[in-house]
């Protein structure tokens, strides 16, 4: 039997309230604003009751951060759609990222849309379940490697396969909400086992989970590296252009050190021949022209 003491205790390690966020409210359309934390802290909320720890370690880290506050009238115009999209500014411009955070928050604020169901297309393709614009979406896998994945919106990696019984390995269930509130399985094609424990308990979010938080920072380390590897080389690539650069500008320059000098000859011996000049080598000696 569940003790809800402990299940309430470890829920509250990830608590959010709207005075949390006071700060990012006043900073706009304060009903706007108060309304989509509303929204998004009702359905984080209910996302804790059946997602893994190390997904809503993620999800409370974006959260708690307070930049999805947004006066954004529209999914199509918030900062985190622009990030699915590969539109925002910055050097990360044409890069689409399906982080779960994003997908998160804009799904709890906005009402279903033509963007927002393109959106959940676009994430029921990247986790492979069918994701509906009208229902939440708490995704959860049996295989926690590759939900992290997932839900960092990375490219997974293959499903390892050792035969066709190999395939509840890695069992994926979604998990949606009935109007009276109770969570729900649905499994995808019928074909996906989960345990009805899993699926009719809800499972809080454990106080403490070394073993996933260690697999996430481990994670995240890798992820971090990766971006500083990247940068470098990008910087690498700056100074190699601007050392092109530099030297094309010198052979230029020598370039135009030629041409004045083939005018100033030129020049000259117009000067010459027009006014019969000669050269100082040419040009007699007086004190010999005297003798």
């Amino acid at each position: 039997m569940v003790n809800n003491d402990s299940r309430r205790a470890a829920s509250n390690e990830y608590n959010l309230t709207r005075d949390y966020f006071s700060y990012e409210i006043s900073k706009g359309d304060l009903d706007w604003r108060s309304s989509q934390v509303d929204s998004v802290l009702s359905s984080f909320e209910e996302a804790k009751k059946v997602m893994s720890a190390q997904a809503i370690h993620e999800i409370h880290k974006y959260l708690k951060a307070g930049r999805w506050i947004n006066d954004a009238p529209s999914a199509s115009r918030h900062p985190a759609y622009k990030h699915i999209k590969g539109q925002s500014s910055g050097p990360k411009r044409g890069v689409r990222l399906l982080y779960y955070p994003y997908f998160f928050v804009l799904h709890a604020i906005f009402p279903p849309s033509e963007s927002l169901r393109i959106v959940c297309e676009e994430f029921g393709r990247h986790w492979d379940l069918q994701v509906d614009v009208q229902e939440p979406f708490y995704p959860r896998l049996k295989d926690t490697e590759r939900e992290m994945e997932l839900i960092m919106g990375k490219n997974p990696r293959p499903r390892g396969q050792v035969g066709r019984s190999s395939r509840s390995q890695f069992s994926t269930a979604l998990f949606t909400l009935t109007h009276d509130g109770d969570s729900e399985t649905e499994d995808q094609e019928g074909s996906i086992q989960v345990a009805t424990d899993t699926a009719h308990i809800s499972q809080p979010v454990p106080a403490s989970a070394p073993d996933t938080l260690r697999n996430y920072d481990e994670q995240l380390a890798k992820r971090r590296i990766r971006e500083v590897q990247e940068k470098a080389q990008e910087i690498h690539q700056h100074t190699m252009m601007a050392q092109e650069a530099f030297k094309w500008g010198q052979e230029h320059a020598l370039a135009a050190i030629e041409i004045a000098e083939s005018i100033v000859d030129t020049f000259n011996a117009a000067k010459h021949h027009i006014f019969g000049v000669p050269d100082d080598e040419k040009r007699p000696n007086k004190r010999l022209r005297e003798n």
